[in-house]
């Protein structure tokens, strides 16, 4: 499954992942983008995590609004984002 949505995965599919989860759950914009960069950096993306930090900064807005719409599977069935 490919987690980063208009990136490649790389090592940091799974900084993806939760950086999906912080959206969908509404959870503060700037802190699951600055996550997602410190993330990347820790799986190996030295280079690609500033750039992707500040890529969701710069034009995730969008990508937030709507994911607050999703719906969220868990290991305890469906949750609705808020």
């Amino acid at each position: 499954m490919t987690w980063c949505t208009g990136w490649f995965d790389g090592t940091w599919g799974h900084c993806c992942a939760l950086h999906d989860i912080a959206y969908t759950l509404q959870l503060d914009k700037w802190s699951a983008d600055i996550a997602l960069g410190q993330c990347v950096v820790r799986a190996g993306g030295e280079v690609m995590g500033p750039i992707m930090a500040l890529a969701v900064l710069a034009v995730g807005g969008w990508a937030y609004r709507n994911a607050g719409h999703c719906k969220l599977k868990t290991t305890h069935g469906e949750r609705e984002g808020p």
